[in-house]
């Protein structure tokens, strides 16, 4: 914007149009935006129209342009074919969710383990995850989540992964680890979602365990199962509690 009167005939060679539209195509761009929020509405109000997938492509492949403009106009809801969809577990995939554009995003592993949060190539030397266990009363939201399960008290916050997206541990009951599962909606949750608290201390002494093995730099074990009634008989087995993890 300017504050003063601007000579058009100023303008840099750079910015000289051959081909500038004409005054009339300017206004009918302006009365275009003017009738911009009804065209919108007329279109939500309409009753989409059911496609597939397939019908789009035979109709790129044959230059069908006439139907692809009418197409415009119509409020159109596409079934995506079975030949164009692979199972999210199929050997050929490499997930990679570092960054996207969705508002929510939730992964749940298929079966027991951290396979949601870890890179499923061989070597990645690049990855990073955040370790926490100093929030055992954070709270999952299951707003719009499909877990499989009822998340009361059976979720523990474990920090960070590589996009900063957050990392819990769902100690999921064994029916829903079943091929033949019961359907628990998205959003399901009865309760508070955080472990108890014996729980909780059982899950930190087994990650202190293994961290251990792999000799994680300044922590130290020296008793593997201790007594998890109370924190000072954990934190007599190991120091876990004071140090910081990245992984």
């Amino acid at each position: 914007m300017f504050n003063a009167p601007f000579d058009v005939t100023f303008a840099p060679t750079a910015l000289y149009s051959d081909d500038a539209p004409s005054q009339d195509e300017v206004l009918q761009v302006i009365q275009k935006l003017q009738s911009t929020e009804v065209e919108r509405g007329n279109y939500y109000d309409q009753i989409p129209v059911t496609t597939n997938l397939s019908r789009l492509e035979a109709r790129f492949n044959r230059k069908n342009r006439s139907d692809a403009l009418a197409s415009l106009t119509k409020r159109v809801q596409v079934n995506v074919d079975a030949e164009y969809t692979i199972e999210s577990d199929d050997n050929t995939l490499s997930w990679n969710a570092d960054t996207h554009f969705l508002d929510f995003l939730t992964t749940v592993s298929s079966g027991i383990g951290l396979d949601a949060a870890v890179p499923n190539e061989a070597s990645l030397h690049w990855y990073e995850f955040k370790l926490r266990l100093d929030q055992p009363q954070r709270q999952f939201s299951a707003k719009y989540a499909r877990l499989g399960f009822d998340p009361v008290g059976s979720m523990l916050w474990i920090g960070y992964s590589m996009a900063s997206e957050n990392v819990w541990i769902a100690m999921a009951p064994s029916s829903a680890l079943e091929v033949d599962a019961i359907y628990v909606p998205a959003g399901t949750s009865t309760g508070r979602t955080s472990l108890a608290v014996l729980h909780y201390r059982v899950l930190c002494i087994y990650c202190a365990y293994v961290l251990s093995v792999i000799s994680y730099p300044g922590l130290w074990v020296k008793k593997i199962y201790p007594n998890p009634d109370k924190y000072e008989n954990i934190d007599a087995a190991s120091n876990f509690r004071l140090v910081e993890f990245c992984l």
